[in-house]
């Protein structure tokens, strides 16, 4: 995933103009050449208004890192601790390397907390750079983009899992939030209607449309929302003999294995096959013609998995199914389908790797530097 294509929290890559005081006298520092000063937009409403970013505060974004250099002359009396309660960790080179703050978990009520760091300036001197530090809202979900592979049905309705939208969310441990809306030809009537259901995306399209094109919207654990994204999903034909996939919530196994005949309603009652299977947000899944298998490994229970199933016929028809395995299932149900606005599924969504990354932009030192241009009064 490209994480220049949403917006972040400016914090951890802010460089700000600093002010300092010295015996009544007011120096203005301007950044060095290339250091510009970047608004505070709030992530969960990408046209909020710009606000300053304070410069004496550090915030690391969720499972990255963020650096403070310290001028080069300099050296850090010690390496600080990190704040008692805040979920990062800190460390430190080698006593001119500068200091890295890594977020391991992200509590949008936590912090902000002290954060001095000590240093030794060129002449000898001890010095206090007063920071604060606090937590970046995680990075914004991507929801996936472009044409969809599973088909839907023309004159009929399609049910899509709200897990297959979500490309990478980064921080959707208690499940994802999405909205969807067709989006309208130019000219002429409203032939495809999207909604979102309690764990799918639901199209109704007319008979005679052949693809429809929806916009999709996701929203993480602390409501930080997605850009939203188009995904084109091909639409075939509904056979005048009938058969359709079904959409199953069952109970929550080690493995679930279904057969492909119990994933269609047919009353031909011909022998459908599975073509495909995608990988799930986690856990395994594997299928042959006759069957899909999925284990869920050693997850935790709290969320949901959803198996995405692609069948065929004979005579060529075609139909998408899908399995939610839930903790909360008691029996096998079929997914509902009426419009839940605004709630959270509980589903297991594909995460990027939880090994912190240098934000190359995440250099929040330049204050360290500017002090040493300061001068110090007799």
């Amino acid at each position: 995933m490209s994480r220049d294509a949403h917006p972040r929290r400016p914090g951890a890559t802010s460089r700000a103009v600093l002010v300092a005081v010295c015996a009544g006298a007011v120096i203005a520092l301007a950044p060095p050449a290339g250091a510009a000063l970047e608004p505070n937009a709030d992530a969960t409403d990408p046209g909020a208004s710009a606000a300053p970013v304070d410069p004496m505060t550090i915030e690391v974004p969720y499972l990255a890192q963020a650096q403070v250099s310290i001028n080069a002359a300099w050296d850090l009396a010690a390496c600080p601790a990190a704040p008692e309660g805040a979920p990062v960790q800190v460390s430190c080179e080698d006593q001119s390397g500068g200091v890295v703050v890594t977020a391991s978990a992200f509590d949008p009520d936590a912090g902000p907390w002290p954060f001095p760091i000590e240093v030794t300036t060129e002449s000898g001197d001890p010095r206090t750079l007063d920071y604060t530090l606090a937590l970046a809202l995680p990075e914004a979900p991507t929801p996936v983009a472009g044409p969809f592979e599973s088909p839907g049905v023309a004159g009929g309705r399609t049910l899509i899992p709200l897990a297959a939208l979500v490309a990478e969310c980064t921080f959707c441990s208690t499940g994802v939030a999405a909205s969807a809306q067709a989006v309208d030809p130019e000219d002429g009537p409203v032939r495809v209607r999207a909604w979102i259901a309690e764990r799918h995306l639901v199209i109704d399209a007319d008979a005679d449309v052949t693809e429809a094109v929806i916009a999709v919207t996701v929203r993480d654990g602390a409501q930080t929302a997605s850009q939203p994204a188009e995904i084109t999903v091909p639409l075939l034909a509904s056979h005048a003999e009938g058969g359709h996939g079904l959409h199953l919530v069952v109970p929550l196994q080690e493995t679930v294995a279904w057969d492909a005949a119990d994933l269609v309603a047919d009353p031909l009652g011909a022998q459908w096959s599975i073509v495909e299977c995608p990988p799930t947000a986690r856990g395994s899944v594997t299928c042959t013609a006759d069957s899909v298998t999925f284990t869920r490994g050693d997850a935790p229970g709290d969320l949901e998995d959803q198996v995405s199933v692609i069948l065929t016929a004979p005579d060529g028809r075609s139909a998408a199914a899908s399995i939610t395995v839930s903790p909360t299932a008691e029996s096998v149900r079929l997914a509902g389908a009426a419009p839940v606005a605004g709630a959270t599924a509980p589903l297991a969504t594909p995460a990027p790797p939880s090994t912190p990354t240098q934000d190359p932009g995440a250099d929040v030192g330049i204050l360290s530097a500017l002090w040493s241009r300061v001068p110090v009064l007799p």
